[in-house]
């Protein structure tokens, strides 16, 4: 991201990826666009307000984000990623999308995001983790329904 970037404002303040929608974005010179309530839930108005804001970079909702995905966008669409988290992504981008989808998670009680990934069409839909010389060595790729993340000295049970 860059200073030359306009982002989405889009979480509740009370949702821990407010915090990941804006300081980055300051700490970049980034331009912030506040979404409006009357479109902040309607995919085609959202996204025809963020072409015309020309908006680089968006973070929303899993729910929200499969359905912006399903939509035609305009070739002058700025958008270069939308990011999101919050639920289980049930779907892979078409391969005609314009821009870069990024799945992403993390456990509220200790992160905002955890673990990243740019899913391409047809994806599989998984989070791989990397081995710590700390922890026993995990498998390369879990499920997203079986993966328990949990911070250093967190029982197991947690």
């Amino acid at each position: 991201m860059t200073a030359a970037d306009r982002a989405t404002v889009h979480a509740s303040p009370g949702f821990d990826a407010s915090v990941w929608e804006l300081w980055p974005y300051l700490a970049a010179g980034a331009s912030l666009y506040i979404v409006d309530d009357a479109i902040r839930t309607t995919p085609e108005p959202l996204r025809d307000w963020m072409v015309a804001n020309k908006i680089t970079i968006s973070f929303l909702p899993t729910a929200l984000a499969e359905c912006m995905m399903e939509l035609p966008w305009p070739s002058e669409s700025a958008l270069r990623v939308l990011l999101t988290g919050a639920d289980t992504l049930r779907r892979c981008p078409p391969d005609d999308l314009p821009f870069a989808l990024v799945n992403n998670y993390g456990p509220t009680e200790c992160t905002v995001v955890a673990t990243s990934a740019t899913i391409a069409a047809q994806s599989r839909l998984t989070i791989s983790l990397r081995s710590d010389a700390r922890l026993k060595t995990l498998p390369s790729t879990l499920s997203t329904n079986t993966c328990r993340l949990c911070r250093l000295g967190l029982p197991e049970s947690y």
